[in-house]
This record gives C-alpha cells, structure tokens and sequence, in this order.
C-alpha cells in the first residue's frame, strides 16, 4: 500500500537500513518507480539494545528504570545510548547535506533512528523525540532548503 501510494512522489535515491523489515520496505517502494535501486546503509540501523535484543520492549523498560540513568544515556549491555542514535542521525544529515544535493530521497529506517532524526532536524530533546508516534509503514517529509532542514509532515499513515 505505502509503496503504491508513494508511486507519483518523486524518489532519485533510497537508503536503506541494511535490516531485514527496511530493506522490504524500501524494496516495495522502489518496485513502483522505474530504475530506482535501494542502497542499504549500516548508518540507517535502528537503536542496538544489545541483550535485550528480541526480548519484549517491557523489559527494556525496567531496565531503564532500574538503571536511574537519563534516557539518553541508558546503555543495556552491548548496546548503545540513543544518545549515540542521534549522533549516528547527525553524521547521517551530515552525508545527506554533502553527498545527495538536489536529490529527492527515501529513507527506510526504524522508529528510534527516525526519532532520533527528526530531534536533531527540529531541535528537540531525545527525552521530547522519544514521544513521537510513528506507525509502521508511515512516512515523514523533510525538506532541505537554505542550508535548514524544514518539516513538512511527520507520521503520514495509509488506514
């Protein structure tokens, strides 16, 4: 459905998290516009929580809260922060900003990476992003212009 609705937008180039449920995703969308390949980026991954890897999102939640440690800073075990999301969202706008001019770009990723990306293009906390809502399979408008990223929507969701 998102790939068909997606259909008339104007994509030059999709990235991808090189995880399995992005890189279907941006596949489905891609198949509906001629020529378009996916490259799939390790940047784009979601939130590594380590040992809690596959375990219910609960979990990481006591694990958290036993922790007293902020948001930002909570590292499970072989994991990382979403402090280090955010940074990774940086470098990633960063890449965007140098290497895509012009281009009109999907991007498939993960709830805690596109949070932590639409902190750094709003200038919100990780404490504030960590509140959006995204549905599966939504998707967000971004616009690049005068050297500031603009909002254009944020969790557009086909019923």
């Amino acid at each position: 459905k998102l790939g068909i609705s997606l259909k008339n937008m104007e994509i030059t180039i999709a990235l991808s998290s090189d995880m399995q449920r992005a890189r279907d995703t941006a596949r489905e969308i891609s198949a509906h516009h001629a020529g378009l390949e996916v490259k799939e980026m390790v940047i784009l991954r979601e939130c590594s929580v380590g040992v809690l890897d596959g375990h219910p999102a609960k979990e990481y939640h006591q694990a958290l809260t036993d922790s007293n440690v902020p948001l930002a800073e909570f590292r499970p075990e072989g994991g990382e922060t979403l402090g280090e999301v955010r940074k990774r969202a940086e470098t990633f706008l960063d890449m965007v900003e140098r290497d895509f001019k012009g281009e009109s770009i999907l991007v498939c990723a993960h709830g805690d990476f596109l949070r932590m990306l639409i902190s750094v293009i709003t200038q919100i906390s990780i404490q504030k992003a960590n509140g959006i809502f995204l549905n599966n399979a939504s998707y967000s408008i971004f616009k690049y212009e005068n050297k500031k990223w603009h909002t254009v929507s944020i969790n557009n969701f086909l019923e």
